[in-house]
């Protein structure tokens, strides 16, 4: 590490009015090593008081904090790594909350960096908090093991595209070379923006499981409206049907592609026919 690289770890965490949760977030980084280790805020142009929540907080020397208006969790991603300066880039998203193995692994990673490979996006555990605060432990029925995917490229390519987003974003680590060379998280998609990346990104590179608890994944008190749930399964649909055309699936050993793609059809149709019904 260079005096040019003054962190060798940025914490990259988009905020849109997250005023009721951002100071629990932060509270749980509190024992990280500010030396090593940057927090890179992107406040998305919230309308609540985000911003002067955000301000509190300012004068911590490893804290970095950017305004701009509402562009949407894709833009946001972008403008925050853009902005960090370290190698590698550990996502956190506004309402979750870092363990305190996360907190060990990522002041620790300094010393053990020569164990990570920049050709590889890693993942870990966590826990789900519902919103009564009940913790429900994930990894017991994790994907990885349930399922015992494989995390080599191409093969990851497609077990994400067989079983869905099973990488818990606030568990996500991996390096800027990556992102420089896949291109930026794509602002087509509000919601899966996320999911587009980690299918772009196993094209290229492996991607290997940690088996620890690395946050606590907030669990929302509300369900998505309707709304947005066809935003959803539009973007779904995007998705797979842009790999079905770049891939040319059209092999029978390849009919759980579809089998999602026909899926994510049928829901975006009845809850148009529910509301057709309800109106």
């Amino acid at each position: 590490m260079t005096k040019k690289d003054k962190y060798i770890l940025s914490i990259i965490i988009c905020c849109y009015n997250s005023a009721k949760f951002i100071d629990k977030t932060i509270k749980s980084l509190k024992n990280l090593d500010s030396n090593n280790i940057e927090v890179v805020f992107v406040n998305d142009g919230s309308t609540d008081n985000t911003k002067e929540k955000l301000a509190s907080h300012s004068k911590r020397k490893n804290f970095k904090i950017i305004n701009q208006v509402n562009k949407g969790l894709a833009e946001c991603r972008n403008v925050a790594i853009n902005n960090s300066s370290a190698e590698w880039i550990t996502i956190l998203d506004h309402d979750d909350l870092f363990t305190h193995d996360r907190i060990i692994f990522c002041n620790n990673f300094i010393i053990n960096l020569n164990h990570f490979d920049n050709k590889k996006i890693y993942f870990a555990n966590c826990h789900i908090v519902k919103y009564d605060e009940t913790i429900l432990r994930f990894n017991d029925n994790h994907p990885i093991k349930k399922n015992k995917i494989n995390l080599n490229k191409k093969y990851c390519y497609y077990e994400l595209l067989k079983y869905g987003c099973f990488l818990v974003s606030s568990t996500v680590l991996f390096n800027r070379n990556i992102f420089n060379q896949i291109g930026p998280f794509n602002k087509n998609f509000q919601i899966t923006c996320d999911f587009d990346f980690f299918i772009r990104s196993s094209i290229y590179y492996d991607f290997e499981y940690i088996d620890k608890i690395f946050c606590e994944w907030i669990e929302s008190s509300t369900q998505l409206t309707s709304k947005k749930n066809i935003i959803l399964y539009d973007e779904l649909i995007n998705i797979y049907h842009r790999e079905i055309i770049k891939k040319s699936l059209l092999i029978h050993k390849y009919f759980f592609i579809y089998k999602n793609f026909i899926k994510y059809h049928l829901k975006k149709l009845i809850i148009k026919i529910h509301n057709a019904i309800r109106s």
